[in-house]
């Protein structure tokens, strides 16, 4: 009996372990200046705009503005994909497409001529803004 109780304790203290975890893994990465949701949102509000716009569908644009539906993401790693999600929320909103490139390194400016050359080759109204990932928001201008 005492076995069971000795398992059903360390399972128990597994689960609270686990989620403990969670939450402090997840506190902290809404407060991180390094995710793309703190760069996105922390822009969108300087432009005001509207961060995480939820579409009809469930699908959610990362910041709606008047004329815009904007793609964030970051520059090296996405930069194709925001080009596809712009014209998609773009065509949703009955708005422009537009994409914000967060740079975190001098590598990061290619892509944001890339996308630009891009949308301008297949002459599409749209804008293509960029920041450069500091380690505050305060700091982008």
């Amino acid at each position: 009996m005492g076995s069971k109780m000795e398992k059903f304790k360390n399972i128990i203290l597994g689960v609270v372990f686990v989620g403990l975890m969670f939450v402090i893994c997840n506190v902290r990465a809404e407060r991180s200046p390094w995710t793309e949701d703190y760069y996105n949102r922390g822009w969108c509000e300087q432009k005001g705009g509207v961060a995480e716009h939820r579409l009809p569908n469930g699908k959610r644009v990362d910041c709606l503005l008047d004329k815009y539906a904007v793609e964030a993401d970051w520059a090296n790693y996405k930069a194709y994909e925001a080009i596809g999600q712009s014209l998609y929320y773009a065509k949703e909103t009955n708005r422009h497409p537009a994409v914000l490139l967060i740079v975190k390194d001098e590598d990061g400016m290619k892509w944001v001529k890339m996308v630009s050359k891009t949308m301008k080759y297949y002459h599409i109204k749209s804008k293509v803004w960029y920041i450069i990932a500091y380690e505050r928001m305060e700091s982008v201008k």
